[in-house]
């Protein structure tokens, strides 16, 4: 994009009259074209021009000539154009985003790109018997099978548990008028210029920067493609198939389960859903209760912090006969395992005009996934569940999904079965608070509180798909629980009791005094930071 006839190539082949997918696809091929008769390799017009400019500054230095210095300074702006494109290039290819300004350090991302790409080489992995896999063909074909059947139902009760519907806040006819609205050109393009220029692009291969820095020439179509999916509901086949990058949890993966997977959608889908974001975004605040903090306008992260050190604090303060207990849950593969049926039964429940559902659903059902392993597409295959990480959309569902849970919990509440803590006399009740799928329940420490915890759960788990890790998940108990209690409870819920909850959100949930320790962590990581700057 960076070369001067780059536009009139655009304008001369870009077709508007047609489809958006088939007007890309058709540039694509034009680009694949010029990029090897015109732009060429980066590399070899550096070392050329370099040749050049070598030769022309020894001419000079023999008898210097107006004609000459024209043609160094012409060499020289073309010698910087050519550098800027190289650096261009590794910047993409490093995928570093922290580095917002700087000198054009091109050996920085070239040895960023080198230790990424090896990094995220993956070689050998356990598989479910614990026997190591080397042979690239094996792991390939495990891990295919791994998310293959990750997103069946293979696992899953055909009989699906269904929710009551109600629980969430009422939108007032503002509201849904608001919603309902048909949408517009600007919509659409305050999408665009919203999205990052250079985030990874999807199997079409084209990265929002096209978009942005060529609307002129591209916009009418795209939005044309934008709002006739908005009028009749209906997305054209092969539009939100997606690559999956695995990205790993931990520093040195043994096994599949420790990498997350990253969908990699088109940005012409992305604009799609991104515009439906912006119509949201308004009243997920009135949706979503006060315990759920995350992608919701006006809450932090840090405001669950706050509450689960005090909570934490309190707790080893506790005295008198009751004690309290708090279960911090992992759930497995959260946003890969939503049923589609629960989805589209949440958005009814939240009161979305039939229109919206179809219009979700939509882009949430059948897509086609290949994964990216070391580098080369995997086969496709076709998921039955799941949100893909990576959509501006699965946030907003995700956590509206998780909402029917907070519903189910108040309904314990009111119905006097579950008992939630206070931390100060006439305190406000605390049960439960989520960050995302970070779950932290607050109970009274008692077997049949445990017994009412594990019946919500296994309510919602089963419609919902979700299954809840009890191997890292733990409870902590207050000060004035006995040693017997600790043991009864955490085996009645098979989830084992701890002195130390260790981190939230990725701070330290603080038990004792500040010392050096509290604060090593960033120390490390920022240190980890600048060693790729190589000291």
């Amino acid at each position: 994009m960076s070369h001067a006839s780059f536009k009139e190539l655009l304008s001369a082949s870009w077709d508007p009259n047609i489809d958006t997918r088939r007007a890309l696809s058709k540039l694509e091929s034009v680009l694949k074209k010029w990029n090897k008769e015109v732009f060429g390799d980066v590399q070899a017009r550096k070392d050329k021009l370099v040749k050049d400019l070598k030769e022309v500054q020894e001419e000079i230095e023999h008898h210097q000539s107006d004609l000459l210095l024209q043609r160094e300074a012409e060499l020289q702006k073309e010698f910087d154009t050519v550098l800027e494109q190289e650096e261009l290039i590794w910047f993409q290819k490093s995928r570093e985003k922290w580095v917002a300004h700087g000198d054009r350090n091109t050996t920085f991302f070239h040895t960023s790109t080198v230790i990424r790409r090896r990094r995220n080489r993956i070689e050998m992995l356990k598989n479910d018997e614990g026997v190591w896999l080397s042979n690239m063909q094996d792991l390939e074909t495990m891990a295919v099978e791994y998310y293959r059947r990750l997103y069946s139902l293979d696992d899953v009760d055909q009989v699906v548990e269904t929710l009551p519907q109600e629980g969430f806040v009422a939108l007032t006819q503002a509201e849904l008028n608001g919603l309902n609205t048909p949408f517009s050109v600007d919509e659409i393009k305050t999408a665009v210029k919203a999205m990052g220029r250079f985030k990874a692009p999807g199997p079409d291969g084209f990265q929002p920067v096209f978009y942005q820095k060529c609307w002129e020439e591209v916009g009418e179509s795209v939005t044309r493609f934008a709002l006739d999916f908005f009028r009749t509901g209906m997305l054209p086949q092969n539009t939100n198939d997606v690559i999956v990058v695995l990205l790993p949890k931990v520093d040195s993966p043994e096994r599949i389960q420790q990498f997350r997977p990253i969908s990699l959608c088109n940005v012409l889908f992305k604009i799609i859903t991104k515009t439906m974001v912006g119509r949201m975004k308004p009243v997920m605040t009135k949706l979503i209760g006060p315990a759920q903090a995350s992608f919701i306008p006006g809450r932090l992260s840090t405001d669950n912090i706050v509450v689960v050190q005090e909570a934490v604090h309190s707790m080893r303060r506790k005295k008198g006969r009751r004690g309290w207990m708090l279960l911090k849950l992992d759930l497995e593969k959260a946003y890969d395992r939503i049923h589609w049926e629960f989805l589209e039964d949440s958005l009814r429940a939240a009161g979305f005009s039939e229109s919206w559902i179809q219009w979700v659903m939509q882009c949430v059902s059948g897509p086609s996934m290949s994964l990216l392993w070391n580098g080369e597409k995997t086969d496709s295959f076709k998921p039955l569940r799941g949100l893909r990480q990576g959509d501006p959309l699965s946030p907003y569902l995700f956590v509206l999904c998780m909402e029917r849970l907070c519903h189910m919990i108040d309904r314990a509440i009111e119905s006097k079965e579950w008992k939630p803590i206070r931390l100060s006399r006439g305190g406000p009740q605390l049960s439960h608070i989520c960050f995302a799928d970070d779950l932290i329940l607050f109970a009274e420490a008692s077997v049949s509180q445990i017994r009412v915890i594990r019946q919500v759960l296994e309510g919602f788990c089963q419609a919902y798909g979700q299954k809840v890790s009890l191997e890292k998940s733990k409870i902590f108990f207050s000060h004035n629980v006995s040693r017997d209690l600790c043991t009864t409870i955490s085996r009645e819920s098979g989830i084992q009791a701890t002195c130390d909850l260790g981190r939230y959100l990725g701070m330290p949930i603080l038990q004792k005094r500040i010392n050096k320790e509290t604060f090593g962590t960033v120390l490390e990581r920022m240190s980890s930071k600048l060693t790729g700057w190589k000291g």
